[in-house]
């Protein structure tokens, strides 16, 4: 009965001591470090300075894609650059837009005969003392290569609704923007 204890008891201690709680090395090589593989397989977290991989706004896990002034998902694997922006849709003619510095600028001459408020904007007429508040159009075979200009007084009514004509600040951020 002896030899039967002393087996229990040695049994028992190498069980105990093969479930002790050892220290133990994390992917970053720190003893009981914090660190740990993520989703994108990159050792984070712990003293490593990184942190967990998420899913980029195109979707993909551990992407730089991000979202731009105009809400537009640009850069990383979306083949879009970062001073993209969506078209504006005025009039049934789409307008090409660009970012430059903080500010959203259309790429193209606003060509409209329509107020914000759909009114059409009257022509100019030369006859009238006061023509303000219209619109003189140098025509062309194609409407891509049609010329608008408009009086001050429409101006006040033209930009499209969350848009603005540039005031003189606008103008001087845009020029220091391009480098003076």
């Amino acid at each position: 009965m002896l030899s039967a204890k002393k087996l229990f008891f040695t049994i028992s201690l190498i069980f105990l001591v093969a479930c002790e709680d050892r220290d133990y090395q994390d992917c970053n090589g720190i003893i009981n470090g914090g660190a740990y593989y993520d989703d994108c397989g990159i050792c984070v977290g712990g003293r490593t300075g990184l942190t967990e991989c998420i899913v980029d706004c195109n979707g993909q896990l551990g992407g730089t894609a991000y979202l731009n002034q105009c809400e537009l998902c640009v850069e990383g694997n979306t083949n879009i650059t970062q001073d993209s922006c969506s078209n504006l849709n005025l009039n049934s003619y789409s307008y090409k837009t660009v970012i430059i510095g903080q500010q959203v600028w259309l790429a193209e001459d606003l060509k409209t005969d329509q107020f914000r408020n759909g009114s059409t904007i009257p022509d100019y007429n030369s006859e009238v003392f006061d023509s303000s508040g219209s619109k003189f159009v140098m025509d062309s075979e194609d409407y891509e290569n049609r010329r608008f200009y408009y009086s001050a007084k429409a101006l006040n009514q033209l930009a499209p609704i969350g848009w603005r004509i540039p005031t003189k600040l606008d103008v001087k951020s845009l020029i220091n923007e391009l480098g003076g």
